[in-house]
Parts: C-alpha cells; structure tokens; sequence
C-alpha cells in the first residue's frame, strides 16, 4: 500500500473510531481530524501537517477524556500509529 492509501486508512479508523466513541470530546476532535483528510487537501503532505498542528494543538485529547479502558487503548494505539505515518509522510 502507498503511504498516502496508508494514511487514508489509518485516518479512516481512527475517525470512525472515535465517532463511536461514548466521549463527546472524542467525538470532537474526531471532527476536527477531518480537516486533515487527504481529499481535502491538495497533497498528503499538507494534510499530515494540518493533522499534525490539530493533535498537538487546540483540541488535544486527553485520556482521561475518554470512556472504559479498551476504548482508551484503542483510540491511544490509532492515535499514535496516525502520528508515526505523518511523521513518515513529512520525513520526520
């Protein structure tokens, strides 16, 4: 798989993630990822950046945000594995 069909994934489920998630503030910052689709932006490189400025920015997540502990872990987990392909994807 590319990197950016890897990304498109990864963004993908993380945000289908944390729609159903049981936090309102997951849900939140779910929709603010959005902003960081590739479709959206003209080239992955952008829209890892914009996802990147949105997960250290203004709407941050905190863990004890989220609801029971699996569902902390499997936001945690996606989470950062969304970060690691940005990091990829801008050579970081």
């Amino acid at each position: 798989m590319s990197v950016v069909g890897e990304y498109r994934r990864i963004l993908g489920d993380l945000s289908a993630t944390l729609a159903a998630s049981s936090s309102s503030s997951a849900q939140r910052f779910g929709r603010a990822l959005d902003q960081a689709k590739v479709e959206r932006a003209p080239h992955v490189t952008a829209a890892a950046e914009r996802a990147l400025a949105i997960i250290e920015g203004e709407h941050t997540l905190a863990a004890s945000e989220l609801g029971n502990t699996i569902e902390r872990e499997r936001i945690t987990d996606q989470l950062d594995h969304f970060v690691a392909i940005c990091r990829v994807v801008l050579g970081r």
